[in-house]
């Protein structure tokens, strides 16, 4: 209710961001880029192969942090409960 305590999520990013995430302030960057990333985004700002990109990107998708857009290697990754995100 009103006077809560404690920060407060933004209602269009899914909350909690897993602490494995190799990404500081992973929400704010991926919003900063429009909303969505690409496998390549993520293992630049990573510092990471593409291959782990990859896999950490699956992983994030598997657990509903994230949707993925598209197919191979055209595919984007979007906030889950962005606009657009269901596409």
């Amino acid at each position: 209710g009103a006077g809560a305590v404690g920060p407060t999520a933004d209602p269009a990013s899914p909350p909690g961001v897993p602490s494995w995430v190799r990404v500081p302030d992973f929400v704010g960057w991926v919003l900063a880029l429009g909303g969505e990333i690409s496998s390549q985004d993520y293992a630049e700002r990573a510092g990471v192969s593409g291959r782990t990109a990859l896999r950490d990107l699956g992983r994030l998708t598997d657990e509903g942090f994230l949707v993925r857009v598209g197919r191979r290697r055209g595919a984007r990754y979007r906030l889950a409960g962005s606009p657009g995100a269901g596409e």
